[in-house]
């Protein structure tokens, strides 16, 4: 080997680096070359050259050299340093964080590296530790915004809202016009519910940057949560133009316009997401799909795509809870509803009805928390009550698998608010979805979905994920409601004092042209008869009239009811004669509403859970004559029974005899059932067996 003197090595290596710093990178790594043949060893040379391929996108040579050159010179900060950003450009963050860690034990005042080990650090969900990095950076140089902007975000993730909002405010005190910041301003500021002050840093955000599809959806979420629908549409249809790829953005656009009851684009998005989802993309949450697709195969695809998308199970196995008492059993019921809520609404009185010398009963709150009367009285009724909505996921799930359950249920699935990641990292040996959601979850640690008969019909079973555990009935109802002693007369509400009102108070969400085109052939055949439905966006109305009047509906025959509160909307039941049920999403705690108020319920039926909800109610409650299985038969028996006051009169008779005598408000009955259920639940898990279809009682 040719013999050279270190003076001539180190100019070679001058002239080296100075070729690389002019941008000459090919010169540059034949004198780095050269240098590493005459001496292999030369750290500096493998350092230069290593950091070369990295620039030129070579990561794995860079990073075998640099390592190299690591172990050469273990002094050289440079070199720990520049390999750990090679690792974090490769996606190997341990890697990463181990070699900023080298050079940080070299040269503990160093910025950059402090700030790169801190977003490595994330990458591994060690955010308490990352935090730390930040806080060493932010002393270093307290007027340089990036180190606040990723603390934020950390913080964010660990459920620390306040201090990342501070953390955001004063990075953009430093950089005013930086649109990622606003629009984590407005995020945090959103899921501590301080909506107005969200909107304004949205806005911002997008002033800044129009095109932004995430600041977009975080816009829209927001308008969503203020009860504007119309808003929220708009910023859906506005990503959907820029990113029509993005996984659930055309469903997220669906639902947002059923909401507005705005269907003029209706056939060709859903082919779209329909298309889609049988591909194998992510197109729509499954939720929106219940209201205008009677498909449980679809459902299911929907669901799993959404559950490997976001939610996919943990990798962390479930530790075996201590030995306790076998006869008492520890329960958990999780959502985000425990307020006023129709969930809250049916579930209350299971809740304080079960056993408490066989049970033990504890609540996890997730979602915005809302202390009103219903939440206050559901807190009451368990054991011990948690609310995790404002933790990190990783903290809430520890939290919950502290608590040491037996069996999980989940009241949310797939809706909003929900948390179905707490499941994911599997909270209880077994887990179980009941009432929120009423579909599939689609999801492997979801052990199994409660039901009954009639919304699982064994058929239909392949379509879930979870074994079905079959009730006596499924929906868990109250025997008794609040109800206003009193309410306005027909005419105080708008309505004839002579002619037929049919109504519907199911959600403007549940209703499609299909729906639309039979209640306008049944009043066509009704002459006098108006249709009473539940609407609350002045835009939503409109549309709806306009949608009669295209069918040769005269618009007035539309009666819009406002929201009410919960007795108010009870009492003014009695001023309707016949509620006409929604497909393929049934009403379901509003139809347990109607028949306890006494007014007879038209449903029609199909395959989906959703589609078969109100003929399980009609069936507890012993009117299975009003249930239909075709459009035409749904409409012949509407005009029928408008047509025979007498017929109406006993249906109305029998209803308000069956709140004392008939299954479905026999609160108590159904809490033994359902506890048997659980039972079965853990004794089949306990066995060590895979979760199978479980039948309580009849």
């Amino acid at each position: 080997m040719q013999r050279v003197s270190p003076a001539q090595i180190a100019q070679m290596l001058a002239h080296g680096v100075a070729l690389h710093r002019a941008g000459r990178a090919a010169q540059a790594h034949a004198a780095y070359s050269e240098i590493l043949r005459l001496q292999p060893r030369h750290a500096e040379a493998l350092l230069r050259l290593g950091c070369l391929y990295c620039e030129n996108g070579e990561l794995e040579k860079g990073a075998e050299l640099l390592a190299k050159a690591a172990k050469m010179n273990p002094a050289a900060f440079e070199a720990h340093d520049s390999l750990g950003n090679a690792h974090d450009a490769m996606g190997q963050p341990a890697k990463a964080v181990f070699a900023y860690n080298r050079a940080l034990a070299l040269k503990p005042d160093a910025f950059e590296t402090l700030v790169n080990r801190g977003v490595a650090l994330q990458l591994l969900d060690r955010h308490a530790e990352a935090i730390e990095s930040y806080d060493r950076a932010i002393r270093l140089r307290p007027d340089n915004p990036d180190p606040y902007l990723n603390r934020g975000s950390a913080r964010m993730t660990l459920g620390q809202l306040e201090a990342a909002i501070a953390d955001f405010e004063q990075a953009i005190s430093l950089t005013p016009d930086e649109a990622p910041l606003h629009a984590n301003l407005g995020l945090c500021r959103q899921r501590l519910g301080r909506l107005g002050e969200a909107l304004t840093a949205y806005d911002r955000a997008l002033a800044l940057a129009p095109h932004d599809v995430a600041t977009l959806i975080g816009r829209a979420q927001l308008h969503h949560s203020r009860g504007e629908p119309e808003r929220a549409a708009a910023d859906y249809a506005s990503a959907v133009q820029i990113a029509p790829e993005r996984d659930f953005l055309a469903g997220d656009l669906l639902y947002h316009r059923l909401l507005c009851a705005d269907w003029h684009d209706l056939d060709r998005l859903l082919g779209g997401i329909s298309t889609g989802i049988a591909q194998g993309q992510a197109r729509a949450f499954a939720f929106p799909l219940l209201a205008v697709v009677d498909d449980p195969a679809l459902h299911r695809s929907a669901a799993e795509l959404v559950t490997q998308r976001l939610y996919p199970p943990s990798a962390t196995r479930l530790r075996p809870p201590p030995p306790h008492r076998q006869d008492k059993l520890r329960v958990g019921y999780i959502s985000a509803d425990f307020r006023d809520h129709p969930v809250a609404d049916l579930m209350v009185e299971l809740f304080e009805t079960h056993d408490r010398d066989r049970f033990d009963l504890t609540g996890i709150g997730i979602g915005l928390l809302k202390q009103d009367a219903m939440h206050q009285r559901v807190v009451a009724a368990f054991d011990r009550f948690h609310h995790v909505g404002a933790m990190g996921e990783r903290a809430a799930i520890d939290l919950i698998r502290g608590l040491h359950l037996d069996i999980a249920i989940d009241l949310g699935g797939h809706t909003e608010y929900s948390q179905p990641g707490l499941f994911a990292g599997r909270i209880a040996p077994v887990q179980a979805s009941y009432i929120g959601y009423l579909s599939t979850m689609g999801a492997p640690y979801m052990d199994h979905i409660i039901g009954d008969a009639v919304v699982l019909p064994e058929a239909e079973w392949p379509h879930y994920s979870e074994a079905p555990v079959i009730l006596p009935q499924y929906q868990a109802n109250p025997r008794h409601r609040d109800c206003a002693s009193s309410t306005p007369s027909r005419a105080e509400h708008g309505l004839p004092e002579d002619g037929f009102v049919f109504c519907c108070f199911n959600n403007v969400f549940k209703l499609n042209p299909d729906v639309f085109d039979s209640w306008a052939r049944i009043l066509h055949r009704v002459p006098g008869a108006v249709l009473w439905l539940f609407v609350e966006s002045d835009a939503a109305g409109s549309r709806l009239r306009a949608e009669a009047q295209s069918r040769g509906i005269d618009p007035a025959r539309l009666v819009f009811a406002p929201r009410a509160a919960r007795p108010d909307y009870v009492a003014r039941y009695a001023r309707a004669d016949l509620f006409l049920d929604t497909w393929p999403y049934n009403a379901g705690a509003t139809a347990s509403d109607a028949l306890w108020a006494g007014l007879p319920v038209l449903t029609r039926q199909g395959r989906s859970f959703v589609s078969r909800m109100a003929s399980s109610l009609l069936e507890a409650v012993g009117l299975p004559e009003l249930i239909t299985t075709t459009g035409a038969d749904y409409e012949d028996l509407a005009v029928a029974l408008a047509g025979d006051p007498g017929r109406l009169a006993r249906l109305r008779r029998h209803l308000l005899a069956a709140r004392d005598t008939a299954a479905l408000f026999d609160i108590t009955e159904f809490t033994r059932s359902f506890e048997q259920a659980l039972r079965a639940m853990v004794a089949h898990q306990a066995g060590g067996q895979a979760p199978a279809p479980i039948r309580i009682g009849r």
